[in-house]
């Protein structure tokens, strides 16, 4: 990880959508059913806009079958508005890593965190 360099070319919204529904058409119940993300930048997709894919993300959600969406922002021209909201419309949460070394720290605490979803109250 520690060579990582941000390059561009990101298809994040389309991603992001494609990733939740795979991993809600393979769910398995008692398992950590989330998306990780690591992105250096703005969609340069253009096929939807940030409000439709959270809009999308949003109606999609199913309670019986959470998957949320943690998402690292690393780069300077890391779009970390849009990766929050991504991360919001999915009960998610926004990390940013600003070295390759600290994304598998950031990593390791996202994923931990998840760990007891949904029912970290229990």
């Amino acid at each position: 990880m520690a060579t990582l360099q941000p390059t561009g070319g990101t298809g994040l919204y389309a991603t992001a959508v494609a990733a939740v529904r795979a991993a809600r058409t393979a769910y398995v119940q008692g398992r950590v059913n989330a998306v990780v993300i690591l992105s250096d930048g703005a969609d340069s997709d253009n096929g939807q806009t940030l409000d439709q894919v959270v809009a999308m993300l949003t109606s999609e959600a199913t309670p019986d079958r959470p998957v949320p969406v943690i998402t690292i922002a690393f780069g300077p021209d890391a779009d970390r508005a849009a990766l929050n909201a991504i991360s919001s419309a999915t009960g998610g949460a926004a990390y940013r890593a600003t070295s390759p070394d600290q994304i598998h720290a950031v990593f390791l605490d996202a994923v931990g965190q998840r760990a007891c979803r949904p029912d970290c109250a229990a």
